[in-house]
């Protein structure tokens, strides 16, 4: 999902570092981009246009499309834009006005305040630009929120100070409901049993949220068309991106927003198409030196007021499509850090469309309880097929590409690698169970010619924690030691959990269907070899891991914990009702 593997060199070098915070673009003095100050007058505004406009940039032809415009200052951005920005010239233009949208950090290193809400930035400022938060007051002042930096307040005064992915918090702000996939020592919300949190409990956010891997498929930077809010998949954009080398992708560290982008249309090769990729980042004019006001460090008006008062700006980076020894096709942001053997690439591209009514009543349960700190919400978090007998370990989404086997010899045998996760606060144990039966169903489909070649139902067994999610091994092929063979082809496994609702959740609509796709061979092939990897949270770097691990049987479930539920209660947990289990917990990390 949003953040990336990283490998055993990498890791080391990280967590020499751990005690810092990750790096981040430029100082405030933008010695080294083109400064444009508009100065446009412009009104700051709730009601924004997009331009999707041709530009001619050293007498060729190109497209714009922006987005977090004003009647009163898009010409002026155009303008600026077609007379500044060359395709010869890899300097940055660092482009500011008042009326533009760009929530920024109280400071950047102080670790008690923001310097890890990199991520609360972005959500507040997507949901700003798509027109969500217009629509709705903040839950602890009972005031229409004014800003994107009336979002940000919210969130800051919401979370501890720790990274995490821009589409949890944008879930979050919806349904309070806040989980994030794996074992990573993450941020967590304060007061989540707060009843005011939450402005539209009823509505499963997740289901419109969509998020991009753009370094296994570089061709969806073309996502970004669609901040053109005439589009038909009009939409505001988050990233997440982080450093890469030559060899290889690492992980996401920093998340951002995306204004704009800047593409040949007359090119129709990938690598020349796209030319520049307009940022709105949090950092880039955050003040990493400022005096403390010792009575009240924390004042929020004080804090606001200084935040708010900074430049609104928006900053073009020229955009380089290149193939890593590892064999991504990644899009480099060309400057964006200041060490060029590890420049940053996009990981991810995060998706909301705009407000519209109609997306809240298809997306609203209506059956689930909705009371999410009384009872369990279980999604499908990932799942791949292994040739493993046992369930893998670490749950990070990015250990797939490594650890997935997705070819499999005929007579081979074929098992399914799921995780489940509880995102409410409620933990599913066996008194929550109350002696129903909790299910997997799944069914293998040669995707040839449509036919169904096995389907299947499991019992779930074993405890799910609040907040957290267990592995589970499915046997797809193999009974009672008999392995039965399937014909050379390609297939597609399909799970759904809870189908028949034994198990009462505050929410069922995010119990959607998952596919994984495998293929046999017709000869037998040697077992993958499984690679150093590593998630991590945005604006986080990675802190020493302990694993306490025991062997499991062949459906034992794999039980992690994140801050809020403690890896030792589950521990102690699994072990009561017998079950072998690994638990994961990880040092406290520091930005």
């Amino acid at each position: 999902m949003k953040t990336k593997r990283m490998t055993a060199a990498a890791a080391a070098l990280m967590l020499a570092a751990s005690v810092m915070q990750a790096q981040t673009a430029f100082a405030s003095t933008h010695e080294e981009f083109t400064d444009i100050a508009l100065e446009t007058g412009a009104p700051r505004s709730s009601e924004f246009v997009s331009v999707n406009v041709p530009i001619t940039v050293d007498g060729k032809e190109l497209r714009l499309v922006a987005t977090g415009l004003t009647e009163d200052n898009k010409d002026a951005f155009v303008k600026a834009i077609e007379d500044n920005y060359s395709l010869d010239d890899n300097t940055p233009l660092y482009i500011h006005d008042d009326a533009f949208v760009d929530s920024e950090k109280f400071d950047t290193s102080i670790p008690f305040n923001d310097s890890g809400l990199c991520w609360a930035s972005s959500c507040s400022n997507i949901l700003w630009l798509t027109d969500w938060a217009q629509n709705y007051s903040d839950p602890l002042t009972g005031k229409a929120f004014t800003s994107e930096d009336d979002l940000f307040d919210l969130y800051t005064e919401s979370f501890i100070n720790k990274g995490a992915v821009t589409d949890a918090g944008i879930e979050w702000f919806f349904n309070n409901l806040f989980f994030m996939s794996g074992a990573g020592n993450h941020t967590f919300p304060l007061n989540q049993d707060n009843p005011a949190l939450g402005v539209e409990k009823g509505f499963v956010a997740s289901r419109i949220i969509d998020v991009y891997d753009v370094t296994n498929d570089s061709s969806a930077i073309s996502k970004l068309l669609d901040l053109d809010r005439e589009s038909e998949n009009a939409c505001g954009a988050g990233l997440a991106i982080g450093n890469a080398s030559d060899e290889n992708i690492e992980m996401s560290t920093h998340a951002l927003t995306a204004e704009g982008i800047i593409y040949d249309p007359n090119e129709q090769d990938l690598a020349s198409r796209y030319k520049a990729i307009i940022l709105i980042d949090s950092d880039n004019d955050a003040d990493a030196e400022f005096e403390l006001d010792t009575e009240a460090p924390l004042d929020r008006e004080k804090i606001h007021d200084c935040k708010s008062a900074r430049p609104n700006s928006y900053t073009v980076y020229d955009l380089n499509n290149k193939t890593l020894g590892d064999g991504h096709n990644v899009w480099e942001i060309v400057g964006y850090g200041s060490d060029p053997t590890y420049p940053y690439i996009i990981y991810d591209i995060i998706s909301l469309p705009l407000y519209d009514p109609e997306l809240i009543a298809e997306n609203t349960e209506t059956e689930g309880t909705k009371q999410s700190s009384e009872n369990v919400d279980l999604v499908i978090d990932y799942m791949f097929t292994t040739n493993r007998s046992e369930p893998m370990m670490l749950p990070y989404k990015e250990m797939v590409e490594n650890d997935a086997t997705r070819y499999f010899g005929q007579g081979d045998e074929i098992n399914l690698n799921v995780f489940i996760g509880n995102k409410a606060g409620a933990p599913l144990t066996e008194d929550y169970a109350d002696g129903n039966t909790i299910t997997f169903d799944y069914t293998v489909t040669n995707k040839a010619d449509g036919s169904v070649v096995s389907t299947g139902s499991e019992k779930l067994s074993g405890d799910i924690y609040n907040n957290s999610e267990t592995a589970f091994l499915l046997h797809l092929n193999s009974k009672d030691g008999k392995t039965e063979e399937w014909a050379p082809g390609d297939y597609t496994v399909t799970l759904t959990i809870n189908a028949d609702r034994a198990i009462t959740e505050s929410y069922y609509l995010n119990n959607e269907d998952e596919s994984f796709d495998f293929t046999i061979l017709r000869n037998a092939i040697e077992p993958e070899t499984p690679a150093d990897s590593e998630e991590e949270p945005e604006d986080s770097t990675p802190a020493d891991t302990e694993t306490e691990n025991d062997s499991g049987s062949q459906s034992a479930p794999v039980t992690t914990s994140n801050p809020v539920t403690g890896a030792a209660a589950g521990a102690l947990a699994l072990a009561a009702v017998g079950i072998s289990a690994a638990v994961i917990s990880k040092k406290n990390r520091k930005q």
